[in-house]
């Protein structure tokens, strides 16, 4: 679980897009697998970018909606920004959710 995230971003530097999403989706297994929320978390804002990126936003909506549930229910500190959500508001052309 430790170098799945870096490697998921050399696909995308790489613009490989499935492997990114293998990648993810192993991360956010590995995560739930673990238990370990906040990295669940993070994994799973990354796969939602993916999913954003793609066309694909009914499956970005739910990472979101399972990502703000953990980031929620945990309280922790470390809260990284939501990028799957912004990636999906700028898709979609919802200039206020992107902008504030």
């Amino acid at each position: 679980m430790r170098w799945t995230w870096f490697a998921s971003h050399i696909a995308i530097s790489l613009w490989d897009c499935e492997t990114w999403r293998l990648l993810s989706a192993r991360q956010v297994s590995l995560a739930r697998e673990a238990g370990a929320l906040v990295e669940l978390s993070a994994a799973l804002n990354l796969l939602s970018v993916r999913h954003a990126w793609t066309g694909d936003s009914a499956a970005a909506t739910a990472l979101i909606a399972e990502r703000e549930e953990i980031v929620e229910a945990v309280g922790s500190p470390f809260h990284l920004h939501p990028f799957g959500a912004l990636h999906l508001a700028a898709w979609h052309g919802d200039e206020a959710r992107t902008t504030h």
